[in-house]
């Protein structure tokens, strides 16, 4: 861990010490100690962690006060949440299946704060920039709210605008999840294949891009574009001239809501047209253009009529690419056809070599699962159990889920819910599979496969025109004795750093060790001063060798 991180983890020591009292308030106390770091509680930890849960806490699930906990940390870990609840492949099903109920509403910030960030951001008075604007928000979340507005032009819009301070909280929580992570991985070896650092840094990487609403802006416009002859879809227009990095002025929809519609008032048909039209819609987004909402749920739809739906909060968003789709729809068509061995091979393929796989076993558990869907119409098939039963097995070979494909299978499960919220007899699978096979298609199609062939023999082409003369640059190296080989010694990184550390505490310490003797000397030789009755050179190095002292005591105790 860098000497910068560092300072920053004991700036915001009292951050962490309210993390650790949230953890022990909701009995999470055992990851406290197992992490050590009580470390940091100083003269309160006696205080804090004789407290423990209370009697109404303790006799909730542990899943349950996770997630309270989480809730009480507030946005980041909130945040944090909401992404593990997308990893069952990190976090155990149960937990991940909790952490689904994370609320991210939060009372809004003052106005007056709100606005002041506002003008800023437009760089104008509010009141000349809106014709009408609400001081009282319609939704309030963690890391944003939105108001509702009028241009001066007539047009009824919403403004998003990013919490004033929240970007200094996040990025406190941040430091203490990066140190929480490397405290993880040396007290729990396991964890590696979790790779919690790598977790830490993708989610930092997401939260900070959820911060910036200029390019939420651009995605939204991406989208828009993607389905411009799609009239069942319809995307917020921006409204360039009244947004920024922390403002977001978009169009607003007034039509209702999918999470507070009452679907008893709506007619079969139309639910059933707008179950179809949503899984249509996520499907023509992953299969057809690689960029796709990662969060469609209910409180993002809006029923605008006639089986239209209207789509907000593009903060979360995945892409796949070209290869990742061909994977998936591969992986689709081998369960859809009862291949538990296609399917094993399929996803060992997007695997670095995993030498302590038993591959006969994983096949095993493959159909074993396969057996719970033989015979079973694909109407009944449900995506959601489908790919639960998927990750627990990888789980169970620490096989690692790809990422691409975590959102992927997020995304689906969402509005596979959605559309048997709406329609009890909706089917993802069988939406689905006119999109797989008409991809499988275009992938395998005459065309694709000659454009394809084109690029590998423009490819070979280059290769063969600069292989004479790499080969000639090669064999000159090695006849001029230029020619350098380069090792790596791989799991070494950490041994190299502590003989760093420690050869410079010894420098240190020898520093030190001069300045005394030398100081000492002095003060033998010197001329008496009325200061401690030593020169004013010897007490000059006797100081810096106590200073120098203490740097290295300190450094010694924090490791």
């Amino acid at each position: 861990m860098s000497f910068l991180r560092i300072n920053r983890t004991y700036r915001n020591i009292n951050r962490l010490r309210h993390v650790i009292a949230v953890l022990v308030k909701y009995g999470l106390g055992d990851i406290v100690s197992s992490l050590k770091i009580d470390y940091y509680l100083g003269w309160l930890k006696s205080l804090i962690l004789r407290r423990g849960p209370r009697k109404e806490v303790a006799l909730l699930s542990r899943p349950e006060r996770v997630r309270m906990a989480t809730e009480e940390l507030g946005p980041t870990f909130i945040k944090l949440g909401q992404m593990l609840s997308t990893r069952p492949d990190v976090v155990p099903v149960e937990y991940a299946i909790e952490l689904r109920k994370l609320l991210d509403k939060v009372p809004p910030a003052d106005f007056g704060k709100v606005r002041a960030r506002i003008e800023s951001e437009l760089d104008g008075d509010i009141s000349s920039i809106f014709a009408e604007f609400d001081h009282d928000a319609i939704a309030a979340a963690s890391i944003a709210q939105v108001h509702g507005a009028k241009l001066k032009s007539g047009e009824d819009v919403v403004v998003k605008v990013v919490r004033p301070g929240i970007e200094s909280v996040i990025q406190a929580d941040v430091d203490i999840l990066l140190e929480l992570a490397r405290l993880l991985k040396k007290h729990f070896p396991q964890s590696d294949i979790m790779d919690p650092d790598g977790l830490v840094e993708e989610f930092s990487r997401s939260i900070k891009m959820e911060l910036d609403l200029a390019r939420e802006g651009r995605i939204m416009e991406r989208f828009a574009a993607n389905f411009n002859d799609d009239e069942s879809l319809r995307v917020p227009r921006v409204y360039w001239d009244y947004s920024s990095r922390r403002v977001l002025t978009q169009e607003r929809f007034f039509g209702e809501r999918l999470s507070s519609a009452d679907l008893s008032k709506i007619p079969k048909a139309e639910r059933k047209k707008v179950a179809a039209n949503g899984a249509r819609i996520v499907l023509s987004q992953i299969l057809v253009h690689g960029l796709f909402h990662a969060d469609p749920h209910p409180g993002n739809i809006f029923l605008l009529g006639d089986g239209k739906l209207g789509l907000i909060d593009y903060g979360m968003v995945g892409r796949i690419d070209e290869e990742t789709r061909t994977l998936m729809a591969e992986l689709l068509l081998a369960v859809s056809r009862n291949r538990p061995d296609k399917v094993a091979d399929i996803l060992l393929e997007s695997q670095a070599p995993l030498p302590k796989l038993n591959k006969s076993e994983f096949v095993r558990d493959i159909m074993e699962m396969s057996d719970l869907y033989v015979d079973i119409p694909l109407k009944n098939i449900i995506v959601t159990s489908l790919f639960t039963d998927l990750i627990q097995i990888m789980n169970r070979h620490s096989i690692k889920f790809p990422k691409d494909l975590m959102l992927f299978s997020r995304a689906l499960m969402t509005i596979e819910g959605v559309g048997r919220k709406l329609d009890p007899e909706f089917n993802m699978i069988e939406n689905a599979r006119p999109f797989v096979e008409e991809f499988m298609r275009d992938r395998l199609g005459a065309r694709r496969l000659a454009r394809e062939a084109g690029e590998t023999l423009s490819q070979y082409t280059k290769l063969a025109s600069s292989l004479p003369r790499d080969v000639t640059l090669l064999l000159r190296k090695l006849k001029e004795s230029q020619m350098e080989i380069g090792f790596v010694h791989k799991g070494l990184e950490d041994f190299s750093s502590r003989m760093e550390k420690s050869f410079s505490r010894l420098t240190l310490g020898l520093m030190i060790s001069s300045l005394i003797i030398g100081s000492s000397l002095l003060a033998a030789a010197g001329t008496r001063s009325e200061i401690l009755g030593l020169s004013f050179h010897s007490l000059v190095g006797f100081i810096a060798a106590i200073i120098l002292a203490l740097l290295l005591l300190v450094s010694i105790l924090r490791s």
